[in-house]
């Protein structure tokens, strides 16, 4: 009997040895709480941020061609010229007329219309520029010279691609020259009388009249040998005269128009 008690206080000695055992061999992930819904989680959490991003990104892509149509849509069309009007010398049996000269320009009336044209430019063309034509056209007005006698049309043509345009018919006219001034270089008094000292140099200019002339060019008479004892004498493109005492004496200088010669003035030069 005691045999038997022995025994089986063995077997539950060895049975709860090897439980204890077996329990502590099991694996540790069996008995930690799986992670796979934190994975899910995780995975959730990054296709939302994706989702947002895309929702983002298209959001900003349509503003964006929201954007590019409303400026697309606000951008004003073109109105080309529909007429060019000038208001003189249309016609040819009643020309423009212009005086002959560099100096004296007509003004002539050129509008565009509609007057809210895109391109309102223009460009312009003489048949024969020789005889006259246009230096410069700004809002709405266009100078006229001319440059000898003659008649030419003068065509205006829009720059936007219209192919609008208007002619104006120019005749051109020479004023003859009626007079002409001696005057005090810097100033415009007119002088034919002047006291200079020796070694000074008197300066003067001579202009034709009336001012439209065709040839504002004049010329001096040639020193005589005794004169040249007295004074030098020269003359610049522009006109302007430069007179030096050398030695005390009296001397006249006589100029004259190129374009008249029966027109000239006299500077009486004293030295003393």
């Amino acid at each position: 009997m005691k045999k038997k008690n022995l025994f089986l206080l063995a077997l539950v000695s060895v049975l709860s040895l090897g439980g204890c055992s077996f329990f502590n061999l099991l694996p540790e992930s069996s008995t930690e709480p799986t992670t796979e819904s934190d994975t899910s989680v995780e995975s959730t959490s990054i296709d939302e941020s994706s989702s947002e991003s895309s929702s983002s990104t298209s959001e900003e892509s349509s503003e964006s061609s929201s954007s590019e149509e409303s400026s697309s849509t606000s951008t004003e069309p073109v109105v080309l010229v529909e007429e060019i009007k000038i208001y003189d010398g249309t016609d040819p049996s009643h020309p423009l007329q212009v005086a002959v000269s560099t100096y004296v320009q007509l003004q002539v009336n050129v509008v565009v219309f509609p007057s809210n044209a895109t391109d309102k430019s223009l460009s312009w063309k003489a048949d024969d520029p020789t005889v006259a034509d246009v230096s410069t056209y700004y809002s709405e007005w266009a100078d006229v010279f001319g440059l000898k006698l003659g008649t030419t049309k003068i065509t205006f043509t829009a720059n936007d691609g219209s192919g609008v345009s208007a002619s104006i018919y120019v005749e051109t006219y020479e004023v003859p020259i009626t007079g002409l001034k001696l005057l005090e270089s810097g100033t415009s008094e007119e002088k034919y009388e002047v006291n200079i000292n020796v070694g000074d140099t008197y300066y003067f200019y001579a202009s034709v009249t009336p001012y439209a002339t065709p040839d504002h060019k004049t010329y001096y008479r040639g020193l005589t040998s005794s004169e040249k004892q007295y004074i030098s004498l020269a003359k610049d493109e522009y006109e302007n005269y430069y007179v030096t005492a050398l030695k005390a004496g009296e001397v006249t200088i006589r100029v004259y128009s190129v374009a008249n010669n029966s027109i000239y003035r006299d500077l009486v030069v004293t030295i003393v």
